[in-house]
């Protein structure tokens, strides 16, 4: 049994990065610091977001995402090798919950157990960003303890479902934003206003 895990607990943990340092140019793994917190956008938007607190803070289950303190790594080097850009997502996700205790359909994580971090090297959850689970989180406590039993595993199936979800929100953005535009272009045409 282990504390439950919560908006804004500590994520603390190192990511493995390919850098250039000059005169070689060939790309060399540095681990890099990963501080950031648990903070998930998705939670707060009504309908599609939780209604589960724990302490007065919205509640981390698998597929919660953590993000960096900094927003984006600093290379440690001359610079991020130019090919593995795209594999840098600058962010975390919970990978891990209590098989027994499920909240909003997924399995509810526990502090101060690891979470899946960006990295060069690693397991490809979404195209083309590779995590590895070397971060953990480190519980803030607010409060009465609230303690979620049951042995941790992995929750595939949560975390394929928030990938998925991120994905079709980034396609709804992007079409809706060529929508916006469109509309927008119409109606400045419609209403004789100068530009």
């Amino acid at each position: 049994m282990q504390p439950a895990s919560k908006h804004t607990n500590i994520a603390m943990g190192i990511d493995i990065h390919f850098v250039t340092i000059p005169p070689s140019p060939a790309p060399i793994p540095i681990p890099h610091p990963f501080i950031g917190m648990i903070f998930d956008p998705m939670d707060y938007i009504p309908v599609i977001g939780t209604n589960v607190y724990v302490n007065n803070q919205k509640r981390a289950n698998a597929g919660t995402m953590a993000t960096l303190g900094t927003i984006k790594h600093f290379p440690l080097g001359a610079g991020f090798y130019p090919a593995t850009m795209p594999l840098i997502d600058h962010e975390g996700l919970h990978f891990f919950g209590s098989k027994t205790v499920e909240v909003d359909s997924s399995y509810f994580s526990v502090a101060s157990y690891n979470m899946m971090t960006c990295s060069c090297i690693g397991i490809p959850l979404g195209s083309p960003n590779m995590y590895t689970p070397t971060t953990t989180t480190i519980p803030i406590p607010a409060g009465p303890p609230v303690i979620v039993g049951g042995p941790q595993v992995p929750d595939l199936m949560g975390v394929v479902m928030k990938l998925a979800m991120l994905g079709g929100l980034k396609f709804l953005m992007k079409f809706g934003g060529k929508t916006f535009k469109k509309l927008a272009k119409k109606l400045k045409k419609g209403c004789n206003c100068p530009s």
